[in-house]
């Protein structure tokens, strides 16, 4: 899956997403104007999604936190 990117036209200011791979340089041209004269654009709101044995979201950098290591099990609750 290629990630997505958006873009904004220096000229009429419109943003939109583009679809490309990490080492690619496409041509683009603005949707709306038809202008080429576009930037990339820095997005805000992207989260980070931990995938996988080992990884939580609640792990951010603390010191000396393993993430390898299983989780401890929850305590078993008896009359519930």
């Amino acid at each position: 899956m290629m990630p997505l990117y958006d873009y904004k036209c220096l000229e009429c200011e419109e943003i939109w997403e583009v679809q490309h791979g990490i080492s690619e340089a496409p041509e683009l041209s603005c949707p709306a104007c038809r202008s080429s004269r576009t930037q990339k654009v820095i997005s805000r709101g992207v989260r980070v999604v931990y995938k996988g044995r080992g990884f939580y979201t609640t792990d951010r950098g603390i010191k000396g936190v393993d993430s390898t290591k299983e989780p401890a099990s929850k305590p078993e609750v008896k009359g519930e």
